[in-house]
């Protein structure tokens, strides 16, 4: 409780802000919904797409060949003829090396689109900011394809190679971690210059200004939008990584397997108890340590139930009677700081902004641990623990069945009489 408590209040801002700062918080965000509500409007049938894509055996379109023969009549051409013979054989070894990517490219957008169709793709890449680019990148009608140049006198390994430009994601995600930074020591500063902290080190407008001054220029980063080229060979080594992680689904059906058979074929007198501490080592050893911690969270791992979904219930409160309400994390005279909507209860929306902000929360404890990784492991122990409560349940059941049966079969006459074989039966 005391964690989603806290979680409920820093996602929703932190309280109040000096001046201006929560506007300028409030304009960051709805800037950021805006440009996702405009994703969502676009119009893209990612599925009709893809299945294109495979109907076409994963062809380019017309525009992908068009840029590449302009390239040849124009840019090549002249290369080859003003070059000796050694560029010319060059030249003539990189044309023939750019043909091969351009197939090797058709079989990306062929698989891609099976696999998206299939549904092989993790959810956290699909809602990545990555995965959304690369799903309108693989299945694009549009030239996507680029030819690698190098700075003039720079040698690089991937000099006249084709690929795609992606978005700078170290770039960017580096500039968001540094926003995060300065806005909580901005909101630090802000809460010595009210002075709800003891000291007045801080108490000067310019430690603000200067703090908002690093957030601004952060986020000037972010919105220029910064590209680096990426190789058709790096796509492919990271292809695995983006799909839902299958060799975990398999661990961890076996691993409740194990805990459900063992409390089964126990026995009453065995008094057996479920071993937590055994249990949150297979969680950390066996399921967690070497699998994909998104698809762990994001994807179905114990039937169709998802980690993520099942967050997001229990911080709306679905296992209690009338659902949960903020009176039950924050004190009342904040409801109206975080209620988004104003009811006083948890909806949905609400219950995700929670679970974001928790599972993107770097903060570690004494022994290292983030509040996602104790959510995930704790998820995944309960989750044991639930096989081998079903396992003992279902022993006991069956041992009581056979009981009764055989009290039953006693219970027809409650006499004793000679089989042909000379032995003594109940009938």
């Amino acid at each position: 409780m005391a964690d989603l408590q806290t979680w409920a209040y820093r996602a929703a801002g932190g309280g109040e802000m000096m001046g201006g700062y929560r506007q300028q918080e409030h304009d960051a965000l709805m800037k950021t919904i805006d440009e996702l509500s405009k994703l969502g409007d676009s119009g893209d049938n990612h599925s009709a797409k893809a299945q294109k894509v495979i109907d076409q055996n994963g062809a380019l379109p017309p525009s992908e060949y068009k840029a590449l023969l302009d390239q040849y009549m124009n840019q090549d051409k002249q290369e080859y003829v003003d070059g000796n013979n050694q560029q010319q054989q060059k030249k003539l070894m990189d044309i023939s090396k750019q043909g091969e990517q351009y197939n090797e490219w058709v079989n990306f957008r062929n698989k891609f689109a099976e696999d998206h169709q299939d549904g092989k793709f993790s959810n956290a890449f699909l809602e990545s900011d990555k995965g959304k680019f690369l799903l309108n990148q693989a299945m694009s009608d549009e030239q996507v394809l680029k030819q690698m140049k190098c700075p003039p006198g720079v040698e690089c390994a991937d000099e006249n190679n084709m690929g795609i430009y992606l978005p700078d994601y170290k770039v960017v995600d580096t500039a968001r971690n540094e926003i995060d930074r300065m806005t909580e020591t901005r909101d630090r500063w802000a809460s010595h210059e009210r002075g709800t902290l003891i000291g007045n080190k801080y108490n000067n407008p310019d430690m603000l200004n200067l703090a908002q001054s690093e957030i601004n220029k952060n986020q000037n980063v972010i919105d220029s939008n910064p590209q680096i080229w990426t190789g058709l060979s790096t796509l492919n080594d990271e292809y695995d990584s983006w799909k839902i992680d299958e060799k975990a689904q398999g661990v961890i059906f076996s691993a409740g397997q194990t805990f459900k058979n063992a409390a089964f074929n126990s026995v009453p007198e065995d008094n057996i108890q479920f071993d937590v501490d055994s249990a949150r080592q297979v969680a950390q050893d066996t399921i967690i340590g070497p699998h994909s911690m998104d698809s762990l969270i994001y994807d179905p791992m114990i039937g169709k139930r998802i980690l993520y979904q099942d967050l997001q219930d229990h911080i709306m409160g679905k296992e209690k009677e009338g659902g949960r309400t903020y009176a039950d994390f924050i004190p009342p005279n904040m409801l109206m700081e975080w209620d988004i909507d104003g009811d006083g209860e948890i909806d949905g929306n609400e219950a995700k902004t929670v679970a974001d902000a928790l599972l993107a929360d770097k903060n570690k404890d004494k022994f290292g641990k983030t509040l996602k990784d104790k959510y995930v492991e704790n998820y995944y122990v309960s989750y044991l623990e639930n096989q081998h409560n079903h396992g003992l349940n279902t022993s006991r059941k069956k041992k009581d069945d056979d009981d009764e049966d055989n009290d039953d079969d006693t219970e027809k006459t409650g006499k004793i009489i000679e089989a042909t074989d000379g032995s003594k039966v109940y009938k």
